[in-house]
C-alpha cells in the first residue's frame, strides 16, 4: 500500500492499536512507518512516554490521549529561548535544509527584482520628471511587491513544514525532510490562503505604524526636523516595523495550528491570538533573535568586505562569494524563530482544543 492508503488506514484505528503497531516497526515497510509516525505525532502520541506509563486502553483511545507537550506552566523567555536553541542544536541539519530553499530562491528573486528595477531605472529621467512615466514606475511596484510576496510564501511553507518536524520528534519519532515537505504539501491550499492573509495584516499594521512615527516626526518634531539626521529617522522606521511586526506574531501560531491540528483558517487565527496572549516577552525574544540576528549574518559578510583597502585588486568572483556567505549565514540564524513558534504552540496546545470548541460554538 501506498502512504495515501495507509495513512487513511491509521486515521480509522485507535490509540492503542497504533501503539501496538509502533512496537512492531522493524516488521514495517518504509511507507507505513512514515504512515504511522505521522499519524501518532498528528495525536500527540508519544510512544516512549506510552510505554512508560503502560496505559490501559481508556488511556490510549484517541479522544483522550494526553500530549506529552503541553503545559500550564508560564514559559520564561530566557528559559523558553535556551530551550529552542538546544531542540535546534540537536537537529541542525533537518531545520537547516528545511529553511535553505526558501532563503536561496528568496535571494535569486531578488537578485532578479534588484537587477531588473536597475534596468529599468536606467531610462528613467532624474527628479519631478519621473512622475511622468507612470507605466515604468508600476512595473517597479510590482516588482517589489511580487517579490515581497514571493518570498513570504516560500518561507511560510518552510515554517509550516518545520512545524511539522519539531512535533514528529517532540513525539519521539525520527523526522525526515521528505516526510515534512509531504505533510505540509497535504494542507497547501489553506495554507496558501493563511500566508495571503497574514501578508496582507502585515502590511496593514506595519503601514499603520509608519504612518504614527512620520506623524511624530512632521508634528512634534516639525520645529528640528532639519536637524534630524537619518539615522534617527530610520531608528523611527525600523522602531515602526518592529511594532507590526510584534502585533503580526500575535497570530504566529495560526501557521503550525493549521498545519498540525487541522485547524482552518479562522480558527488558527483565533487559536493563535488566544495561545499568544500575555507571551509578549517570548514573541519580542523570537522576534529579535530572527529580525536582528538575521540581518547583521546577512550584512556581515558585506561590511567585513567594506574593510579591504581601496587599492587591492578584487576576483570579478568576490561578490557572488559575498552572497554565498551571506545566504549561509542567515541560513544558520533563521531556524531558530520558526522552531520556537512551533515549540511555543506545542507547549501551550492543552488550550486549543478549547478555543477550537469555543470558535465553532460562536
Amino acid at each position: 500500500m501506498d502512504f495515501q492508503s495507509l495513512a487513511s488506514l491509521y486515521r480509522t484505528e485507535t490509540g492503542e492499536e497504533l501503539l501496538e503497531l509502533a512496537g512492531q516497526l522493524s516488521s514495517l515497510t518504509v511507507e507505513a512507518r512514515a504512515a504511522l509516525s505521522t499519524e501518532l505525532a498528528s495525536r500527540r502520541i508519544s510512544v516512549e512516554a506510552s510505554l512508560d506509563a503502560e496505559p490501559g486502553p481508556e488511556q490510549v483511545d484517541k479522544g483522550s490521549v494526553s500530549t506529552t507537550t503541553t503545559t500550564q506552566q508560564p514559559i520564561h523567555a530566557g528559559a523558553f529561548i535556551a530551550e529552542v536553541l538546544q531542540f535546534y542544536n540537536r537537529n541542525r541539519g533537518l531545520f537547516i535544509a528545511l529553511v535553505f530553499p526558501a532563503i536561496l530562491l528568496s535571494t535569486v528573486a531578488f537578485l532578479g527584482r534588484r537587477h531588473e528595477v536597475l534596468d529599468i531605472g536606467h531610462h528613467l529621467p532624474r527628479g519631478a520628471a519621473i512622475l511622468n512615466h507612470k507605466i515604468e514606475m508600476l512595473e517597479i511596484g510590482l516588482l517589489t511587491w511580487g517579490n515581497l510576496l514571493f518570498s513570504w510564501i516560500i518561507f511560510c511553507i518552510s515554517f509550516a513544514a518545520t512545524c511539522v518536524a519539531v512535533e514528529q520528534i517532540e513525539a519521539g519519532f525520527f523526522a525526515t525532510f521528505a516526510e515534512s515537505i509531504r505533510v505540509t504539501c497535504a494542507r497547501v491550499r489553506p495554507l496558501l490562503v493563511l500566508c495571503l492573509l497574514l501578508f496582507l495584516m502585515l502590511i496593514a499594521s506595519v503601514g499603520t505604524f509608519l504612518l504614527i512615527s512620520q506623524a511624530i516626526i512632521w508634528l512634534a518634531l516639525e520645529p528640528r526636523i532639519g536637524q534630524l539626521s537619518s539615522l534617527t529617522i530610520s531608528l523611527f522606521s525600523y522602531t515602526a516595523l518592529g511594532l507590526g511586526a510584534l502585533v503580526l506574531s500575535r497570530f504566529g501560531l495560526a501557521v503550525p495550528a493549521l498545519i498540525l491540528d487541522d485547524c482552518s483558517v479562522a480558527q488558527a487565527l483565533l487559536c493563535s491570538k488566544h495561545l499568544t496572549r500575555g507571551k509578549t516577552p517570548v514573541l519580542l525574544a523570537l522576534l529579535f533573535k530572527s529580525i536582528v540576528g538575521g540581518y547583521v549574518a546577512g550584512m556581515l559578510p558585506f561590511w567585513l568586505a567594506e574593510w579591504i583597502p581601496v587599492g587591492v585588486n578584487l576576483p570579478s568572483w568576490l561578490d557572488w562569494a559575498l552572497i554565498g556567505a551571506s545566504v549561509a549565514a542567515v541560513t544558520i540564524v533563521e531556524p531558530a524563530m520558526f522552531i520556537g513558534f512551533a515549540l511555543l504552540y506545542l507547549k501551550t496546545s492543552s488550550l486549543a482544543s478549547q478555543t477550537r470548541k469555543s470558535a465553532a460554538a460562536s
